[in-house]
């Protein structure tokens, strides 16, 4: 008898859900049913993973300082020299040699880049031949 007390209260819920009209049963084998549980499932993956990744990219631009190696959005690399704090722009220099400098916004800022990066390690410089 003890046994048999969960079983009889599954049967029950599905005999009052096949009775309903628009219970349960009519949910569950709806042709929308599938569409909808695949949204959720894709919200519940996504969104926290968009919402970490966000506020890693914020703390990344709330800690650009100056001499910090950078790649903006459009490919360029360049090196911080003025990033205040609360300010929206950031000057780089992109040219080591002619001292040339551009103005980005913050969040046109890709990534900085580490030690470890291929991009932070310069190319040697090319050697002028007297040919």
């Amino acid at each position: 008898m003890v046994n048999e007390l969960p079983i009889r209260f599954f049967d029950s819920l599905i005999f009052a859900a096949e009775e309903a009209p628009g219970g349960l049963m009519a949910l569950l084998t709806s042709p929308m049913f599938p569409i909808f549980a695949i949204m959720l499932l894709f919200m519940m993956v996504m969104l926290p993973s968009e919402r970490r990744r966000k506020a890693e990219q914020a703390k990344m631009l709330d800690g650009l300082a100056k001499n910090d190696r950078v790649v903006t959005v459009g490919g360029l690399v360049g090196t911080v020299v003025n990033a205040q704090k609360g300010d929206e722009m950031v000057a780089l220099r992109i040219d080591e040699n002619n001292n040339t400098r551009v103005t980005v916004l913050r969040s046109a800022i890709a990534r900085v880049l580490t030690e470890s990066d291929p991009q932070k390690k310069e190319t040697p410089k090319k050697e002028k031949s007297d040919s």
